[in-house]
């Protein structure tokens, strides 16, 4: 019996124990369970804190001149993008799980976004820090947008359903990734670290650890599937600047 109940328990169908034993491990599964969305609600925030800070030190530090300030805002419009998904999400359906997701994608929209504002006030000081590896990297994004609306126009999704917003985030941000790849092998990677490539892939696999297992736990939410399409597509085009990264 006691397996039963945790079986429903793990599909968050619901809960009622039939015997003092099945009491216990009802509060115990709960508790372990609770204990560990928070463990890693903390090192995934954690994670992006120390990621973000890190290159808003560099930034200040060293200037604009080696950073893509075209990918840097595609990033940050990425993660914004999962923040709306996730928050909608949550309003449908108030789970901790879903509250967990939310946590995620605020912490990093809120940390990039610091790190946005620093290149934008060094853009509105300076025109001349933007080059021709900023103007490339925009002109790509710009017609990923365009091609994730027209994808949208043909499917009858609006920006408004979560598919439709994860759709864009997707374009916007594993498109230029495919490109970077291709230029690595045109032109070299001197200038990125392997702590970038590394932790890209761990900040990107957490997220969509976290989301595979809200959707095998608690179903397969339009939010998270318009999540999971858009981080899996991150990783993959990731997973080519990698590639390229060691080849080059």
């Amino acid at each position: 019996m006691s397996s039963i109940l945790i079986d429903k328990l793990f599909h968050y169908d619901i809960l009622k124990a039939d015997s003092q034993t099945d009491l216990v491990v009802l509060r115990h599964y709960k508790g372990d369970t609770m204990f560990k969305q928070i463990a890693l609600t903390l090192l995934q925030v954690g994670l992006a804190t120390l990621f973000c800070l890190s290159q808003f030190s560099k930034i200040a530090k060293h200037g604009v001149e080696n950073v893509n300030i075209s990918m840097m805002l595609a990033f940050w419009a990425f993660v914004a993008l999962g923040l709306s998904i996730a928050f909608q999400g949550w309003r449908k359906e108030k789970s901790a799980t879903n509250l967990q997701t939310t946590i995620i994608y605020l912490s990093w929209t809120l940390f990039w976004g610091r790190n946005v504002l620093l290149v934008l006030r060094s853009i509105t000081k300076d025109l001349g820090v933007l080059n021709g590896n900023d103007l490339f990297s925009a002109s790509i994004i710009i017609l990923a947008i365009i091609g994730a609306v027209v994808w949208n126009k043909k499917t009858n999704v609006t920006f408004r359903e979560a598919q439709g917003r994860g759709r864009i985030a997707l374009a916007m941000k594993a498109t230029p990734q495919f490109v970077l790849a291709i230029t690595f092998l045109c032109c070299g990677s001197k200038s990125w670290s392997g702590y970038t490539i590394l932790t890209g892939h761990i900040t990107c696999l957490m997220r969509l650890w976290d989301i595979t297992q809200a959707g095998r736990n608690e179903g397969w939410s339009e939010e998270r599937k318009a999540l999971f399409q858009a981080e899996l597509w991150n990783e993959i085009s990731w997973a080519f600047v990698t590639l390229a990264w060691l080849i080059a």
